[in-house]
């Protein structure tokens, strides 16, 4: 296996893997009385996020592996993750989908809130 089918794979699983964390977290979230905002365009962000995947493998699977953006890649996703998991602290849930925040109502059942 090349590099670039290396790469394409990891992202691809990278992204299957998300969606389902963002479907655990939206049934998560819900559970404690979220509230969604702005998942009107969720299918759309989805048939962008597999469009950009399949123009990904159609076209750079044969292509060179350039180290410096593979390295910038890789922090940026470190830096990506930082933000997912500070918002998951603060039981706020900020994906592809919507915002998904927690009523201020269940404030006291030990749930963070935050205004924007």
């Amino acid at each position: 296996m090349d590099a670039a089918v290396a790469l394409l794979a990891f992202i691809t699983l990278q992204r299957f893997v998300e969606f389902i964390w963002d479907r655990r977290n939206t049934r998560r979230l819900r559970a404690a009385g979220a509230v969604e905002f702005g998942g009107l365009h969720y299918p759309a962000m989805m048939l962008v996020h597999a469009g950009w995947l399949a123009g990904l493998w159609v076209f750079a699977y044969d292509s060179p592996v350039i180290p410096g953006y593979v390295a910038a890649f890789l922090v940026l996703q470190v830096g990506r993750y930082w933000v997912l998991a500070g918002a998951a602290l603060l039981r706020v849930q900020v994906e592809n989908s919507a915002l998904a925040c927690v009523p201020e109502e269940h404030a006291g059942d030990g749930v963070q809130t935050t205004r924007y």
